[in-house]
């Protein structure tokens, strides 16, 4: 008697592009591309200016999209100073915060952490106190420099590189569809395939707390780049 021969693959199955969803995934490999080939210098590529680099783009990307939400009257401007901050150009506001660190909801933070523990980094005990320690630091007179090491690109200087890479993905952003509701996603998405691809040089947690405080640090600061 012949063995059974297996069945046709299912070719039904739809991704979310073929249903007409946003497609984090889709955005991701773009984005991936993107900063990896902006920060490929003579040297390589430098890994913890590689992670910090997606966290500052999601940080940053999240105000401008509830910038793009407000301007469409689609939500209130809540953007505010907070009492007693010393540092220059720090403001807030609660749909930034939604985008970047709630976990309630579709944020860069919900996706990046059970994405970080599926890759086996074990911090979630401390992802909240994190939260709200870096959620308060909007008091502190300066974030701690992220930036890229000078034997990596030694002939472009920080803040350029961070405005090009900016302006890269803004491009990206706005060719994507429905970016507004898959950025953050994707951001995260990026970050955890960035982490996974230097765990030897840098364990999971440490680029998922790196990731993360810079999204958050970058969320809050009006002229960041």
């Amino acid at each position: 008697m012949a063995a059974e021969r297996p069945g046709p693959a299912n070719t039904n199955r739809r991704t979310p592009a073929d249903a007409g969803l946003p497609d984090p995934a889709r955005l991701s490999a773009q984005l991936f591309q993107l900063v990896s080939t902006s920060l490929d210098g003579p040297k390589g590529i430098h890994p913890q200016s590689f992670i910090a680099a997606f966290g500052a783009l999601a940080g940053r990307s999240a105000r401008w999209i509830v910038r793009r939400e407000i301007e469409a009257g689609l939500i209130a401007d809540d953007f505010r100073t907070p009492s007693g901050v010393r540092r220059p150009g720090v403001t807030v506001s609660a749909h930034v915060d939604r985008h970047v660190h709630d976990l309630t909801g579709d944020s860069y933070a919900a996706t990046l952490v059970p994405e970080m523990m599926a890759a086996g980094a074990g911090w979630l005990p401390h992802i909240n106190a994190m939260i709200q320690h870096n959620f308060m630091a909007i008091n502190a007179p300066a974030y701690p420099d992220y930036t890229v090491a000078e034997k990596h690109m030694p002939e472009i200087p920080p803040q350029a590189l961070l405005i090009m890479l900016w302006e890269n993905t803004l491009t990206c952003l706005r060719n994507a569809p429905e970016a507004e509701t898959t950025a953050q996603k994707a951001f995260a998405l990026a970050t955890v395939k960035a982490a996974a691809m230097y765990e030897k040089k840098v364990p999971l947690a440490v680029s998922g707390q790196l990731a993360l405080e810079t999204a958050i640090a970058m969320s809050k600061l009006d002229y960041g780049f």
